[in-house]
């Protein structure tokens, strides 16, 4: 049938991405008698689903199994301490870093990022600083507008302007 997490959907023909032997290390030395005693494991969307007994607090469990597996493989996996919403036993996703976190950004987004953070300075010293306001805008609206305005435009700006 479909996953054991809520909003997750599992297909059972997807290769896992995860070798055996790193399963069984995970298995036999990150998880342990002490934190979290694996009873089962099966494949999950590109990582391992492990199913078994937390033992002792779950934070403190979670701390010594992020540190074994920080130890054992650096930061190439991340695990998740879920219930199970079937059988509401704890259950933990190991999956690869790459598939949990988005790759950083290209040129053109952090180029559009930092242009929008320069509009976004702009516009608020100039809604906030009077003489930007005065001077600014009245030095770059009002030659525009007394050029290419049609007559009746023109008198109400000049009506509220000056």
């Amino acid at each position: 049938s479909g996953s054991p997490l809520p909003g997750m959907k599992q297909q059972l023909e997807e290769a896992v991405s995860i070798p055996k032997a790193t399963v069984d290390i995970l298995k036999d030395q990150v998880f342990s008698f002490d934190t979290f005693f694996v009873t089962s494991h099966e494949p999950y969307e590109g990582g391992i689903l492990f199913k078994g007994n937390l033992r002792g607090v779950p934070a403190k469990s979670f701390e010594k199994i992020t540190t074994r597996l920080e130890n054992k493989f650096g930061d190439e996996f991340k695990v998740f301490l879920l219930i199970n919403p079937e059988d509401e036993k704890p259950v933990a996703v190991v999956v690869p870093k790459q598939t949990v976190e988005p790759a950083t950004g290209s040129v053109p987004e952090w180029a559009a990022a930092g242009a929008f953070g320069v509009v976004t300075i702009f516009t608020l010293l100039l809604r906030n600083v009077p003489v930007l306001q005065d001077n600014l805008l009245y030095e770059v609206s009002l030659p525009f507008i007394h050029h290419f305005a049609l007559p009746s435009v023109r008198i109400i700006v000049d009506f509220f302007v000056l």
